[in-house]
């Protein structure tokens, strides 16, 4: 497990690289060994003690296909509405 862009940032793999410029972050993973790369990001504004509080209030202790496959349901609920 990596911590990068920003303390509160978590990824499966190390960065190759990264930068922050401005509010944004850029990193960049090696993916010979595997093409997919899974982070866990939250973002805030104020601080990074509140991104940590934004991700585990939206993503809890959910895996990722959890979280997808609620946000599909949701998507296809609104779209079936008038």
């Amino acid at each position: 497990m990596a911590y990068g862009a920003c303390p509160r940032s978590r990824c499966d793999r190390d960065f190759t690289s990264r930068e922050v410029n401005g509010g944004r972050a850029f990193v960049e993973f090696d993916t010979a060994g595997s093409p997919q790369v899974l982070a866990r990001i939250g973002i805030s504004f104020v601080s990074a003690d509140n991104a940590r509080a934004n991700a585990e209030s939206e993503q809890g202790g959910r895996r990722f296909e959890e979280i997808r496959d609620g946000t599909r349901a949701a998507w296809n609920d609104m779209l079936g509405r008038r």
